[in-house]
């Protein structure tokens, strides 16, 4: 059991074990601290600032360069591809950006982590930054939010608090329950 490891407080693989119908495609914003940085540095923050607010806020690592380079969505998308399509990918064969890559203005700008199902397995593996409103539309103020759409054929959104200690502890917690239910205890 490992959901908190993957955004949070983001339902995003129990869902996926409950879901009868394939699951074609993938897209989500699975890092939270990402998120806080981002919001910081466009309230008008310095980059250096923004990081050490979001550490200081417990939602960044001491050292925050997995999130902040992409490479912890890469993490848990590799997670979500396993649950979804049933593929183990080595998160190093997936792309990601980072926030050296945001040319210029922050505002708007996301880390999409997406992977699509083909017939020859999982494509397009990639966490992305984008400075468009996909993914639940433009939002000034993301914080640390995560969220997830499943395509199914329609589309599944899941949203919620997706960094630090209350959210993670919370999975944590229900995957504890969970483990106890399924070996006949009651936790």
């Amino acid at each position: 059991m490992y959901s908190g490891a993957v955004g949070g407080a983001l339902p995003a693989l129990e869902t996926l074990a409950t879901l009868e119908s394939p699951v074609r495609e993938i897209r989500g914003i699975i890092n939270g601290t990402f998120g806080v940085v981002v919001d910081a540095w466009t309230a008008g923050r310095t980059r250096h600032d923004s990081v050490a607010l979001a550490q200081a806020a417990g939602f960044a690592e001491a050292d925050p360069d997995r999130d902040l380079s992409g490479r912890d969505s890469a993490d848990k998308l590799a997670l979500l591809i396993e649950a979804a399509f049933g593929e183990r990918i080595d998160p190093d064969h997936i792309a990601s950006d980072g926030i050296d890559g945001i040319a210029g203005d922050p505002k708007g700008v996301k880390l999409i982590a997406r992977a699509t199902r083909t017939s020859q397995g999982a494509s397009l593996r990639r966490a992305g930054i984008t400075a468009t409103g996909e993914l639940f539309g433009p939002s000034p103020r993301r914080r640390e939010s995560s969220g997830v759409e499943l395509e199914t054929g329609e589309v599944i959104r899941l949203r919620a608090q997706g960094a630090g200690r209350w959210p993670t502890t919370a999975s944590v917690m229900g995957d504890l329950h969970e483990v106890g239910r399924l070996a006949g205890n009651s936790c």
